[in-house]
């Protein structure tokens, strides 16, 4: 088969591109299309190595691999660059079974998966075409799970004769649950909901010590910067609002307190999609 490396380099950069929209759709990491872009494009460009003898260690495989991961994708510590780097190895080693797979049975002789780069001889034209195709693909998803994920609601929090409210964001990372009463956590800004606490816990919360005071529990997390302890409380009542509409009205929540800005600028709650549903 002859290897043209001008349509090397534009399916494999189209290919990372998909490949590392897979990865961080699992990983739950937000990164812009122009970092996408770049280490797709480094990715392409060094696909050429498959032509260049002596050029197919595994050390050179996987530091091209970490470069990708962090050139695509948020630096979140080292913990998280291996966690990114799993998640991107496993959607790989799923494409590259799912390649393999077809060049046997339906394409030999066109498709060729050759030291980890794929290859297709087809002519430029059809290849552009279908690089369009892809791309229009890729944002027709991100538009419809963006859509949901960028969801704002406004959240009422009732506790006794106290209430607090503010703008709420819908995440779909935000999958914590609480591990007692097993029910979802809404995670809110200390200052939002300050005034439904007693003077003992906000003085815990000033100044945390080994035990908690009463009304407030602390559950684990873990994100992939790290993990601890998040302290929480039942509420008497949430409701979520679209508009002047309340449409959904919940006992069956916990909320977590963080101490630092949540979700979007302006956004004082951060909810999850089981929250959010009917």
């Amino acid at each position: 088969m002859t290897v043209y490396v001008d349509v090397l380099v534009v399916i494999n950069l189209v290919l990372n591109y998909l490949l590392l929209s897979a990865t961080t759709y699992f990983t739950h990491q937000p990164t812009s299309r122009l970092r996408l872009l770049g280490a797709s494009a480094l990715s392409g460009v060094l696909s050429v190595f498959i032509l260049v003898p002596g050029l197919n260690s595994l050390w050179l495989k996987v530091a091209l691999c970490l470069a990708t991961v962090v050139l695509g994708l948020p630096f979140a510590g080292w913990r998280g660059l291996l966690k990114n780097t799993l998640y991107f190895l496993a959607v790989n080693f799923l494409f590259a079974g799912l390649m393999v797979g077809l060049e046997m049975a339906f394409s030999p002789g066109k498709l060729a998966y050759i030291n980890g780069v794929l290859y297709f001889d087809l002519p430029i034209t059809v290849l552009v075409a279908l690089a369009g195709i892809a791309y229009l693909l890729v944002e027709c998803v991100s538009f419809l799970l963006g859509r949901f994920q960028n969801r704002k609601v406004r959240v009422r929090v009732q506790k006794g004769t106290a209430s607090a409210q503010g703008t709420g964001f819908v995440d779909t990372g935000n999958s914590l649950q609480d591990p007692f009463r097993m029910v979802p956590v809404v995670l809110a800004d200390r200052a939002s909901v300050e005034d439904l606490l007693t003077p003992e816990q906000r003085r815990y919360l000033q100044h945390p010590r080994e035990e908690s005071p009463a009304g407030l529990l602390l559950i684990p997390y873990h994100t992939v910067s790290g993990g601890g302890l998040l302290p929480i409380f039942y509420p008497d009542s949430l409701q979520i609002f679209e508009g002047d509409q309340c449409v959904k009205q919940t006992d069956r929540v916990a909320v977590g307190i963080v101490g630092h800005a949540i979700g979007q600028e302006g956004c004082s709650f951060l909810l999850s999609p089981q929250i959010v549903a009917p």
